[in-house]
């Protein structure tokens, strides 16, 4: 399943094959089936999540039962709760497969590493986070109106 990260990669970054080298072996591959949680409410979110295969939710669960879901995640999209990621407490969130996946994980540590080694990475990675940014506020904006 790397060989989709790494697809997705090559279309958006020229990256050397010691960059590639570096980042594989960091990269964990979890299946879930449908309906498995890769993130459960009241966890600390771990890793930072590449769709290589299905679809994912992240959603929450208010007091009186209702979910709300903030955010899919498909082929090729990431998925993690990044508040719960970057400071270390307990998720608001549920994230789940909508059908059976495939999702690359690449814990906080090992994220910050390939960060700090492979600028042209940190820098696609962060472009990826202000098109996210910028499309969860055009979401707030249209829901508003």
């Amino acid at each position: 399943m790397f060989e989709f990260f790494r697809k997705y990669l090559e279309d958006k970054v020229s990256l050397t094959e010691a960059d590639y080298e570096l980042i594989e072996p960091v990269c964990i591959i979890k299946k879930l089936r449908k309906h498995q949680f890769l993130l459960t409410e009241g966890d600390v979110c771990s890793y930072s999540g590449f769709v290589c295969k299905g679809f994912l939710r992240k959603y929450s669960v208010n007091d009186k039962g209702i979910e709300h879901t903030v955010y899919f995640a498909t082929e090729n999209w990431w998925i993690s709760d990044r508040q719960s990621l970057m400071d270390g407490k307990p998720s608001r969130y549920n994230i789940d497969a909508v059908e059976n996946s495939v999702v690359l994980l690449i814990s906080k540590s090992n994220f910050e590493m390939l960060n700090e080694r492979i600028p042209a990475f940190k820098d696609t990675v962060n472009l990826v986070l202000q098109r996210s940014l910028n499309a969860t506020q055009e979401r707030i904006n249209e829901t508003l109106q």
